[in-house]
């Protein structure tokens, strides 16, 4: 994957489906010898989730992910995952200027195909799971949710930003904070029909 991102284009062999192709086409942009650096990094470290969000969004060069998080948005029908992400610019500019609005929605894209076929099953064959959304958020945002979480008894020591929200409480706090949303209307993740079998999931090595 690295030398993909060093070199800006894909391999044959990395990722076969024309579509996401075209979708990591579009984010990679070109050749990121920094960024694939970056990821090597991240990749030696004991833990590194949370790795391949930076890899989409850091591979615009001028904004990077700073923190994120998740919520399961089941109020409306049908329900669907909402990332909220907190951007900064590489270079301190106005991060509003830096948005391009094509790229993020490419990213909800590139995301959707990361999932796993069953999410992507009954997202794109069954329609019971709507498209995945990315709000951005002000910056400072997790900071007010660390706050929020310490004042509720968290250890300021051990705190780490949950990687999904369940308290309706720290969700007022990023939702207030929203300053921009993206999602794909006109794109279906792709399903493998090989993985899918009489309504379940089976092992293409079965």
């Amino acid at each position: 994957m690295c030398n993909n991102i060093r070199s800006g284009e894909l391999s044959d062999d990395w990722i076969t489906d024309l579509s996401c192709r075209e979708s990591v086409s579009k984010v990679l942009g070109g050749p990121n010898p920094q960024l694939a650096d970056l990821i090597e990094d991240i990749c030696n470290q004991k833990s590194w989730k949370g790795g391949y969000y930076e890899l989409i969004v850091t591979s615009y060069s001028d904004v990077m992910l700073r923190a994120f998080t998740c919520y399961p948005h089941i109020s409306a029908i049908p329900g669907h995952y909402v990332l909220y992400w907190e951007l900064k610019g590489n270079r301190n500019g106005d991060i509003s200027e830096l948005i391009d609005t094509n790229v993020l929605v490419e990213c909800c894209s590139v995301v959707e195909e990361s999932l796993d076929a069953l999410y992507r099953k009954y997202r794109s064959k069954f329609g019971s799971i709507g498209a995945l959304e990315i709000r951005v958020v002000q910056q400072g945002t997790f900071d007010s949710l660390m706050e929020y979480f310490i004042a509720q008894g968290a250890s300021i020591g051990q705190y780490k930003t949950p990687r999904c929200i369940k308290s309706s409480e720290a969700l007022e706090v990023l939702e207030n904070r929203v300053t921009a949303r993206f999602f794909i209307s006109d794109k279906l993740p792709h399903v493998n029909t090989l993985l899918c079998v009489n309504g379940g999931l089976t092992s293409i090595f079965s």
